[in-house]
């Protein structure tokens, strides 16, 4: 036939010798307990659940081909498995040689301690808390290698690893030299205490809780690198880290020359006293419970920079926050000027605001802030307060929307086209009924009844 055969959960207990299913053929939790001869499957094979011990030689499958949950023991000898082939719950011990599985293989949990030469795996590997102990050299993996919580101690020399490779929870102490991993690389709680030369990870490096002490030059991470909790004490010229940096909890106290961070860089917690010139973090900066001292000179975050709990008490000159900027209250006396920061000083530091031209609220020039509008029962505004105070501005702000009062926003523009920090808008639930920008100063008796814009449609500016 050349559909799908569905038999889920019937009590069919065989099939007719000679059947070809050109689509699906569904046995899971029948009685079948063998199949026919000479059986072709052009679709996916689903035997899960079944009392089926074996199968007949010569079976191809061309989707995918499901044992879980079944008493099988064995596969026969050149079985070819077009999809993935899963044998999670069975008590198999072992594999043919010339299997050949075009998509995934799942071993997880199983009682399996060795792979045959020769296998292919087109897909994923799943060997997670088996008893394997080795691979065979020369084994290829299109996909993902999963080895979580197994014994193995050593990998096979050229293994390339398309997918992501899980080695947590092994008695793996090193890694081969040439190995590629084209995902991600995850030795979590493994023994490891130092990487090849010349290691590419194309995806996240995590080392976390690991007792290395030191990463190869020339060390290439497309994704982000977790060495949370590890004995790192530096780090080495030339690193690359294509997503975010987590070295919270390590014992590093400088960075290398020319660093690139493309994420986050997390110091929180560290014993680091300084930062390179010229440094570059393309997500957020903490260095929250630091000892640092001082912000090199043309410093650039594109995200939050966190400095509370360190003895930093002036910010350089020229210094670029495109998020906000979290400090202790009374932390810093004074701003200096070509400081930029896009979003949110955090306490508002409301005193120091006037001094700085670059921060996104208002400047000298104009000491009101914004305004309030009262909303009336035919939705126009009655009463209009104006705010030369940008702390009590938002504090009513939020104190109206809790108490559900419908009011309008109107914030107003320097000559830059700066206001106060807007994040507070976002945070306000319900919103608003309406939200716009004029320039400052304009008096609310000169107001008319402009049509108001929804928070909704808003547009944001960040920076200048």
């Amino acid at each position: 036939m050349g559909g799908d055969l569905f038999l889920h959960g019937t009590k069919i207990t065989q099939l007719p010798e000679g059947l070809t299913v050109g689509g699906v053929l569904d046995l899971g939790w029948t009685q079948i307990t063998q199949l026919p001869k000479g059986l072709t499957v052009g679709g996916s094979l689903n035997l899960r659940g079944t009392p089926i011990t074996q199968l007949p030689k010569g079976l191809t499958v061309g989707g995918s081909l499901n044992l879980r949950g079944t008493p099988i023991t064995q596969l026969p000898k050149g079985l070819t498995v077009g999809g993935n082939l899963n044998l999670r719950e069975t008590p198999i011990t072992r594999l043919p040689e010339g299997l050949t599985v075009g998509g995934d293989l799942f071993l997880h949990g199983t009682k399996i301690t060795q792979l045959p030469k020769g296998l292919t795996v087109s897909g994923s590997l799943d060997l997670g808390w088996t008893q394997i102990t080795q691979l065979p050299e020369g084994l290829t993996v299109g996909g993902s290698l999963n080895l979580h919580g197994t014994k193995i101690t050593q990998l096979p020399k050229g293994l390339t690893v398309s997918g992501s490779l899980d080695l947590r929870w092994t008695q793996i102490t090193q890694l081969p030299e040439g190995l590629t991993v084209g995902g991600s690389l995850d030795l979590r709680w493994t023994q490891i205490t130092q990487l090849p030369k010349g290691l590419t990870v194309n995806g996240e490096l995590n080392l976390r809780n690991t007792p290395i002490t030191q990463l190869p030059k020339g060390l290439t991470v497309g994704g982000y690198l977790d060495l949370y909790n590890t004995q790192i004490t530096s780090l080495p010229e030339g690193l690359t880290v294509g997503g975010d940096l987590y070295l919270a909890g390590t014992q590093i106290t400088s960075l290398p020359k020319g660093l690139t961070v493309n994420g986050d860089l997390d110091l929180h917690d560290t014993p680091i006293t300084q930062l390179p010139e010229g440094l570059t973090v393309n997500g957020e900066l903490n260095l929250r419970n630091t000892p640092i001292t001082n912000l090199p000179e043309g410093l650039a975050v594109v995200g939050n920079l966190d400095l509370r709990n360190t003895p930093i008490i002036q910010l350089p000159k020229d210094l670029t926050v495109r998020g906000g900027v979290y400090l202790n209250e009374k932390q810093i006396a004074q701003l200096p000027k070509g400081l930029t920061v896009d979003g949110t000083l955090y306490p508002e530091m409301l005193s120091i605001l006037k001094s700085v031209s670059n921060i996104c609220g208002p400047s000298a020039e104009s000491e009101a802030v914004g305004r309030i509008e009262y909303l009336k029962t035919n939705g126009l505004p009655g009463e209009i307060v104006e705010y030369t105070d940008a702390e009590k501005f938002v504090q009513d702000i939020r104190e109206r929307t809790y108490y559900g009062v419908p009011f309008t926003v109107v914030l107003y523009q320097d000559s830059n086209g700066h206001t106060i920090p807007r994040d507070f808008l976002f945070e306000l639930d319900p919103p608003p009924k309406g939200f716009r920008v004029e320039d400052a100063p304009v008096l609310a008796e000169k107001l008319s009844a402009p049509e108001e814009a929804p928070l909704a449609d808003m547009e944001i500016e960040m920076g200048n």
